[in-house]
Order: structure tokens, then sequence, then C-alpha cells
């Protein structure tokens, strides 16, 4: 086996989408949970977080990192300032500053 890791660049768009699948993982949260306040993931769905995540792929930098093994995704690991994931920036997250 051949195991590489790379960023999370739009030019890998396909394979993130393809390791997601057609529900987008997580019953269609394409790890948008923590990125949105809670009124904006109550208002949202599959398709809009979707659509937030690739776009926020296509503006970079790169929000994370996939793992491949010969050449196929594999795996996500969510990367990046706090100020991405908003909703861990709050008092009652154990990992809050």
């Amino acid at each position: 086996m051949n195991t590489t890791i790379a960023p999370l660049v739009p030019e890998l768009w396909a394979d993130f989408e393809d390791l997601f699948g057609k529900q987008g993982a997580c019953y269609g949260c394409w790890c948008t949970h923590f990125r949105l306040s809670p009124a904006a993931r109550r208002a949202s769905n599959r398709e809009r977080n979707k659509d937030h995540i690739k776009a926020r792929i296509e503006a970079g930098p790169p929000p994370g990192l996939l793992a491949f093994e010969d050449g196929k995704a594999v795996g996500w690991m969510q990367i990046g300032p706090r100020a991405d994931v908003p909703e861990w920036n709050n008092k009652g997250r154990g990992s809050a500053p």
C-alpha cells in the first residue's frame, strides 16, 4: 500500500466528494457542523452544506488534509485556524482557550 497525505485544494474536490459519498457523510453534514452557527445549521440542508465546504475549499487556504491509499481518498482531517470553527470557540467547549 502507498499512503499519501495532501492538502485539500480545489483540484482534489472530486476525491473529497467521492470520499463523502452522495449523502455527504454524517447525514449530509459535509464537515460543516462546527463551521456554522446553530441558526445557520438549522436553516441549512445537505446541498447548502456541500456548497459551503466547496466554497471554503475554493477560497483557500486548504481547510484540511486528505489521506490517499493507492491513489484513492480514504480519510479526511479538518485543520485550520480556530476562527474557521466558531462553534469550538464558545464557553461550553472543552477546547476553549
